[in-house]
């Protein structure tokens, strides 16, 4: 069973006056409700409702206003998307404030993907997401070009996970970048999928990456308990050097073995070019 109920709220505002004879008497009247903005009869929790409605389910103001109406509310079209714009300027200051607080922040993960725009027919944009450990910011740009982040972590000082995409590589040496391992193993794994001679070679990589996740995650989890001294954590940092340790050494035995192949040799020269970050 599901119940919902609209409702309207009348408010009746006192007014006060003092009942002597003094002059300059005025009248006092009681303050209006709080309002989202000056004129509007739409109450905050109906705001809430049709911006939910729009914005993260993705269902038309007219569709909603339609199934309002089965309620016998009516409610016009125009006053709704007319308080959306005034919406969109209250929220462009407390934007801009989410913005400046991931971009103090010294740890972030970014992506960027396609993003349809209708600009007089479906246009591909990207939509860039760079989140800070209590901040996310978007970014819609007609560009994937280095200009984004660039420009968004001009004055910014720390660590950047991310892919291996070259306009993130552009960034001032005040910005260190950590590449994504998870590319690495789909690189081999990709490779792994075609011809049946890379079985072998692919099956090592992904077993030895595999357990760099696993060691990698024991450090982890004593580092989210706070226990980073003593024997424990030594034994669990040693384990990650040591695995790190032979996966270099193996990409650069490899990459002196004439008789591997080209396919082979442009995953481990990646590697080599990016250990740095992926270290």
């Amino acid at each position: 069973e599901i119940s919902l109920m609209l409702y309207r709220i009348l408010y009746q505002r006192h007014k006060y006056v003092s009942q002597c004879r003094c002059q300059g008497k005025k009248i006092v009247t009681a303050p209006p409700p709080p309002k989202l903005y000056p004129r509007t009869n739409i109450g905050n929790t109906l705001w809430v409702y049709l911006v939910i409605q729009k914005f993260l389910h993705g269902v038309p103001t007219n569709r909603t206003l339609k199934d309002l109406s089965l309620y016998g509310f009516s409610l016009a079209e125009g006053t709704v998307t007319g308080g959306l714009k005034i919406i969109d300027t209250l929220l462009d200051s407390l934007q801009k404030e989410i913005v400046k607080r991931c971009q103090a922040a010294d740890l972030w993960n970014a992506d960027e993907t396609t993003w349809r725009v209708f600009d007089g027919g479906a246009t591909k944009w990207w939509l860039w997401l760079i989140a800070s450990n209590d901040a996310v910011a978007y970014i819609l740009d007609q560009s994937r070009s280095k200009k984004v982040p660039t420009n968004f972590f001009a004055g910014s000082v720390g660590v950047l996970m991310t892919d291996r995409l070259a306009s993130y590589k552009s960034l001032h040496d005040a910005i260190k970048k950590a590449w994504c391992w998870v590319h690495v193993r789909r690189d081999i794994f990709n490779l792994s999928l075609g011809l049946k001679k890379y079985k072998t070679w692919a099956k090592w990589w992904l077993q030895q990456i595999a357990i760099l996740f696993a060691v990698t995650e024991q450090r982890f989890r004593l580092w989210e308990q706070n226990n980073t001294i003593g024997r424990v954590w030594d034994s669990a940092q040693i384990a990650v050097e040591q695995q790190i340790d032979r996966l270099e050494m193996r990409w650069q035995a490899e990459l002196d073995n004439e008789k591997l192949h080209d396919d082979q040799k442009k995953i481990l020269r990646s590697m080599k070019r990016h250990w740095a970050g992926l270290t």
